[in-house]
């Protein structure tokens, strides 16, 4: 008994072709993070943060947090603005 070849499906649409982003605030949150605390304080002062907002002894990860917060009350494009200041102060990370 001869057996039959075993085919494989045929697919006629192509896998969809993506670039997987990072949203801007998620982006700039975890860039945020990995600043060394110098790097973080030019940030706060190039982007002009409120510094009243931004508690003095809390962990970075609570600052950039607040950071975020600043930046979503600000007008027009900020977290654009605020990952053009993040790459000004530490230009290796910009991808």
């Amino acid at each position: 008994m001869i057996a039959s070849p075993v085919s494989s499906p045929t697919f006629t649409s192509t896998p969809a072709q993506f670039t997987p982003e990072i949203a801007p605030h998620i982006l700039a949150f975890n860039l945020l993070k990995s600043l060394l605390p110098a790097q973080f304080d030019g940030v706060i002062v190039l982007y002009e943060v409120d510094e009243s907002q931004i508690p003095i002894n809390a962990a970075q990860v609570q600052k950039a947090e607040d950071v975020i917060q600043f930046a979503k009350q600000k007008e027009g494009n900020s977290f654009t603005e605020l990952l053009n200041t993040i790459y000004q102060v530490a230009p290796h990370l910009k991808r």
